[in-house]
């Protein structure tokens, strides 16, 4: 019953004697391996003593054989079974489930551990919808539908389910793309259960992704190859690139569906028409010719042309690659380009390739590695890598892992950094990626090694940190606080933003910007405001108040510049002045003005006076600004410009992206003119945009379908809000000025 084979057939007792005595029935050969040879003796000889006894005796055999056959059938039936699920099932890399009829967990494989980061002693006799909902669910893309999907299968469980599904990177489990597939358990002890396979095809989809992507780097270097590229097929041009179409002068829609013959010269038109037949006909590869082509003007062109058969649409046709070598000069050029770029594509591997046997020697190392070394190949290969071309400081500590790696005493390092000593005896830090070679027997043979010279990119990373340090400081040093931001989330702040705002730099980055702000209201009015200045001018400056970590309210003047401008994701910088003494100052000259204005008929001499405070108070307010500008400017720009002048590389662009923000800083329009924009309705902005643009007002109601009347009446809401009063003043010039 356990092994499928059934020893003996249920026949009359005659039939059992007969079929064993005359050789019908072979237990020990034909039926089961295991009976000894014994057993047939024995029934022979019983048979032989007393005909009358031998149903009995039979009988009696036949039971201790059953038994001893059983015995042996279920050690071996429980040995397979231990085989399979640890040998086999536990080792397998299809993640497997297997569900009890209430859809519990009876036992989980390795793999499927791995694929939903579970431990099989811990999810044993667990519900697996509720699993799949707790601890699988936010693990895929598309959650919800996995669990659905499982819960109808389970629901019905009388059908085979499959479907795919992609499980996201985290820090708990890595990438994959898994199918799902289920039927349901019919027989056994699990007898309306389910059993769940979840195979990784993530391979597959990597390579389709990387197919895609050659498939559009070929297309792009076909169309946009130098060279003519065509397709001719029955003796007409089906495809051609614009490579040829400007070699001929003639435009590719007059190229294609043309006969080949129309564009090469009559002095070589019988030898390109046999050239083409027999490429068709054969099938010989790639075939050069020297062919004399005709441009559009009747002109001569001497060519290159490179044939080789492909197939399109089950049909043969030659592709024909065609080079202009009109010059003997410009054919000497272009064959030395030839040359170099199958060379290239000889060596096209940019990483050193090296294979260093078991006796620590060069067994082979590719261009890349040649030019890197500073010698030829002939001059490695065969030399004892370690002594040669390792650092002597190291030597010593390398060769010891590469022998306890021969040795089989430790596991490779697949990637590791590791120096070189060139032919100049310069060091150069290579990045390597390291696989084992071995024989068919599984002996170590070696160690095949791929590395990356990444001695430049370090050192400009080393500049890149250094730089960053510096330019840290300064802002660290600047009289005004100047922090980062990102999606209104504070990134690194200098030292006078913390005692502005009394928190610590831990007690802000990382922090929402909000725990600074009086409201809510005015934390989304602000990122309203500022957000949409910076899409427009790139600038973007706007007056509100924080809040300190005392409790306190300061008023600051807060203007953010994008760090790219054409893209807002890479986040912020910012600066904040606090104005709050020139507020007070402000609010100490309103009551002032209004006490004057109740005096004014008493007290005209003092009016004198008061305007004489109010003028010094609008110099203090003035020279704030200024104050800030010029420690910009004399503080912050020179240590820029020395920046940019040490920067190398993509810090550069770094450098520059700053000095560009921190100038339009400078260049902000005036904060009274800015507080009047902001007062601007959306639609007022979208006009005041058209009006910028020389938009009629006629063309601009045609365009956000408005009456002409209810634009005159926007255009007058500006010139109030904008504060224009002179009639004299053009609203269009105005605005671009501004």
């Amino acid at each position: 019953l356990v092994t499928g084979v059934h020893p003996f057939r249920r026949n009359s007792a005659d039939e059992t004697v007969q079929a064993i005595s005359g050789g019908i029935v072979q237990p020990a050969g034909k039926y089961h391996s295991g009976l000894p040879e014994s057993f047939s003796r024995i029934i022979e000889r019983s048979l032989e003593r007393d005909r009358h006894m031998r149903y009995q005796r039979v009988g009696d055999m036949l039971h201790d054989i059953s038994i001893e056959i059983g015995g042996r059938v279920m050690l071996e039936s429980e040995a397979r079974y231990r085989s399979l699920n640890d040998d086999v099932l536990d080792s397998s890399w299809v993640g497997t489930c297997i569900l009890d009829s209430e859809f519990r967990v009876v036992w989980i494989n390795r793999a499927l551990e791995r694929y939903f980061c579970l431990r099989r002693e811990d999810v044993i006799g667990e519900d697996w919808p509720r699993l799949i909902e707790t601890s699988v669910k936010s693990l895929v893309e598309g959650g919800d539908d996995l669990v659905r999907r499982i819960r109808t299968a389970l629901t019905d469980n009388a059908y085979i389910e499959r479907f795919e599904f992609h499980l996201l990177p985290s820090e708990r489990c890595q990438e994959r793309w898994l199918e799902h597939w289920s039927q349901p358990i019919r027989s056994g002890v699990y007898a309306g259960g389910r059993i769940e396979h979840y195979s990784d095809f993530s391979d597959r989809v990597q390579t389709l992704m990387a197919l895609r992507e050659s498939e559009d780097k070929y297309r792009s270097l076909v169309v946009n190859a130098a060279d003519g590229i065509a397709i001719v097929q029955e003796s007409r041009i089906t495809f051609a690139n614009p490579g040829l179409a400007a070699i001929l002068g003639r435009p590719v829609e007059e190229l294609v569906d043309s006969p080949f013959s129309e564009h090469v010269h009559p002095d070589d038109l019988e030898r390109c028409e046999r050239l083409y037949n027999h490429q068709v006909a054969h099938s010989e590869g790639v075939q050069q010719a020297e062919v004399q082509l005709l441009s559009s003007g009747g002109r001569r062109l001497d060519t290159e042309v490179s044939v080789a058969t492909v197939t399109i649409k089950r049909q043969p046709a030659v592709l024909a690659v065609v080079r202009d070598v009109t010059t003997r000069k410009h054919s000497e050029k272009l064959l030395r380009l030839e040359q170099e770029r199958a060379q290239r594509y000889l060596n096209i591997a940019a990483t050193i390739i090296v294979a260093i046997d078991a006796d620590e020697c060069v067994g082979l190392i590719n261009k890349k590695g040649c030019e890197v070394l500073g010698l030829p190949e002939t001059e490695i290969v065969g030399r004892n890598w370690f002594d040669s071309f390792v650092p002597a400081d190291i030597r010593g500590e390398v060769r010891a892992g590469f022998r306890q790696l021969m040795n089989g005493d430790t596991k490779p390092m697949e990637f590791y950094d590791n120096p070189i000593v060139n032919a100049d005896g310069e060091h150069r830090l290579i990045a390597w990626n390291n696989t084992i070679i071995r024989d068919d027997d599984g002996n170590i043979q070696g160690t095949l090694s791929s590395g990356t010279d990444v001695t430049d990119r370090r050192r400009v990373e080393d500049a890149y940190r250094e730089s960053a340090a510096t330019l840290q400081s300064v802002f660290l040093a600047a009289p005004i606080g100047i922090g980062l931001v990102n999606n209104r989330v504070l990134g690194w702040v200098n030292d006078r933003l913390c005692q502005m705002t009394g928190y610590s730099r831990e007690e802000l980055e990382g922090q929402n910007a909000l725990k600074l702000y009086e409201t809510t209201e005015e934390f989304e009015r602000v990122g309203i405001v500022k957000h949409g200045e910076i899409r427009r001018s790139g600038l973007g400056t706007v007056e509100t108040r924080w809040v300190r970590k005392d409790g306190g309210v300061m008023d600051i003047i807060l203007s953010s510049s994008a760090i790219d401008p054409s893209d807002l994701s890479r986040g912020l910088v910012f600066t904040a002045l606090d104005i709050t003494a020139r507020k007070q100052t402000d609010d100490m000259l309103k009551k002032a003005t209004e006490h004057l204005k109740r005096e004014h008929l008493a007290l005209v001499e003092k009016n004198i006076a008061l305007k004489q405070v109010l003028d010094h108070m609008e110099n203090d307010r003035r020279g704030d600004k200024d104050q800030v500008a010029t420690d910009i400017e004399d503080v912050l720009m020179p240590i820029v410009d020395r920046l940019k002048r040490r920067a190398e590389g993509d810090i550069v662009k770094d450098v520059e992206a700053l000095e560009m923000s921190m100038r339009r800083v400078l260049s902000r329009g005036d904060d009274d003119f800015q507080r009047r924009l902001a007062d601007l309705t959306p639609r007022e902005r979208e006009i005041c945009d058209l009006i910028r643009e020389g938009v009629s007002s006629k063309d601009i109601s045609e365009r956000l379908i408005l009456s002409v009347a209810t634009i005159h009446k926007h255009r007058e809401q500006i010139r109030k809000k904008l504060g224009i009063a002179n009639v004299s003043v053009d609203l269009r010039d105005y605005l671009r000025r501004t």
